[in-house]
């Protein structure tokens, strides 16, 4: 189990959605379960819910506000981005002590960290833009600083590889990014895809068919030498499958587990046939559909 996305500051913080583990320890995540990786994040960037009208956004770069392009995002300031990094090695320092097992870095859905990642958001012309490297320095500083604050704990790294838009990153482009992580120390890659410009992505509907990332997923097992996790849609079976012939080391299950909290105990018990698909309807995952459906009335 992964605890949702918490931020370690309150920079790219959205006031209705994000917990913190600034101030508090995860301790009551890791009391439920036996093991319990934290998700850490930077934050929505130009992604962020609520845009405060005395507050602009910030983002990489001088960026239009996803739902209001209108809004001009400030680009974060040197000094800010130290700031964010020192953050997240005391919040991983807190995880540690709270007996978290593991720590993943959101760098998906083109949030804060895929802001900087990616050359549509990040035309900085400082030492956080311009080069692959310089782009992956905001990311590469995080995992630095989580191993710093965390030493012996597994680091994962969920990333888009396709952000699936037009302009957007393409899987050649995250797979250098990918192996200037791996260099960085980087434990493990979370291979996911999508953005905010193509949410359906980000939330698989069935039109995208089962199993619907693992050519990713099986190009960048080929390319990294770090285990790789994939997701989208998997079916026990194929997952089972994906494992057993080295495509990936790991399974990526979230609102599957909604639709059906036995996925797993059917899939080791040999029932895995009998496994319930996700509808979108169900509770605990309408607010993605809502979610979906007013960003695509966005765009």
């Amino acid at each position: 189990m992964t605890t949702r996305s918490s931020t370690p500051d309150s920079v790219g913080l959205t006031p209705t959605r994000q917990p913190r583990v600034c101030a508090a320890s995860p301790r009551p995540f890791t009391l439920a379960a036996e093991r319990c990786p934290c998700r850490l994040t930077a934050g929505l960037g130009r992604n962020i819910n609520v845009v405060d009208p005395d507050n602009a956004p910030i983002s990489a770069s001088d960026n239009g506000h996803y739902a209001d392009p209108s809004v001009i995002c400030r680009p974060l300031e040197r000094d800010e981005i130290v700031v964010i990094v020192q953050r997240f090695k005391e919040a991983a320092a807190r995880c540690a002590e709270a007996g978290i097992d593991a720590i993943d870095i959101h760098g998906h859905t083109g949030y804060l960290i895929d802001q900087f990642l990616s050359p549509l958001w990040n035309r900085r012309t400082d030492e956080y833009g311009g080069s692959v490297e310089n782009r992956c320095r905001f990311a590469t500083e995080i995992i630095a600083a989580v191993k710093e604050g965390a030493p012996g704990l597994p680091v994962s790294f969920r990333l888009s590889v396709d952000h699936r838009f037009e302009g957007g990153r393409t899987p050649a482009e995250s797979l250098e990014i990918a192996k200037v992580l791996e260099a960085a120390g980087l434990d493990m890659l979370m291979v996911d895809e999508g953005s905010y410009e193509a949410m359906d992505y980000v939330f698989p509907p069935y039109y995208l068919g089962d199993n619907c990332m693992m050519d990713s997923v099986r190009d960048f097992t080929e390319a990294l030498s770090i285990p790789v996790l994939g997701c989208g849609n998997l079916t026990p079976e194929r997952a089972e499958s994906a494992i057993a012939s080295g495509e990936m080391a790991f399974a990526g299950i979230g609102r599957a587990l909604i639709a059906d909290p036995q996925w797993a105990a059917k899939a080791r018990s040999g029932r895995a046939r009998q496994h319930s698909p996700l509808h979108p309807l169900q509770p605990g995952c309408a607010w993605a559909t809502r979610l979906w459906a007013s960003h695509s009335a966005a765009r």
